[in-house]
């Protein structure tokens, strides 16, 4: 097992006071980890598939998501990723060229990512869980960086 450290840092200098800011978590017992380039275009692209009993190798255990970065490595193009259930619920999050989205992933051990897609208000109860995440690019192809780490072994 390994452990993850992850550190987010801000300098910003406006009117002479800086606001800085570093932020750093600590995610221990990684026991996988995917880092991988895809070239997205206009079209629909699947970048990942989750499911609550991992089967084959395309597919990964929601429950052992540790931590995971979706990274737009285009200068000029945005792309949409959206986060599905089976059915037709969706999140969708514009990331421009050169940013990152980041998933927030709960504090503690047995959890999975604290993020759901719905197709009505925010209500606890209708929340479901992500099966799929895709992303399209605004025009022509952009490539996205996927880093998944995860703390237990897909089957």
């Amino acid at each position: 097992m390994a452990t993850l450290t992850t550190k987010i840092t801000e300098t910003l200098t406006l009117n002479g006071q800086k606001y800085d800011s570093v932020q750093t978590k600590t995610i221990a017992s990684i026991t996988q980890v995917l880092k991988s380039v895809v070239t997205c275009n206009t079209t629909e692209s699947v970048l990942l598939t989750f499911a609550d009993d991992a089967t084959g190798i395309g597919t990964f255990d929601r429950h052992s998501v540790s931590y995971l970065r979706i990274t737009n490595l285009d200068d000029t193009d945005y792309i949409t990723l959206a986060f599905k259930d089976g059915t037709a619920s969706v999140y969708a999050v514009r990331v421009d060229a050169g940013s990152s989205f980041i998933m927030p992933v709960s504090n503690t051990s047995n959890e999975m990512p604290l993020m759901f897609a719905t197709d009505d208000d925010v209500t606890v109860d209708a929340m479901v869980q992500i099966d799929t995440i895709t992303a399209d690019a605004a025009s022509g192809t952009v490539d996205v960086e996927v880093f998944l780490a995860l703390n237990a072994t897909t089957s």
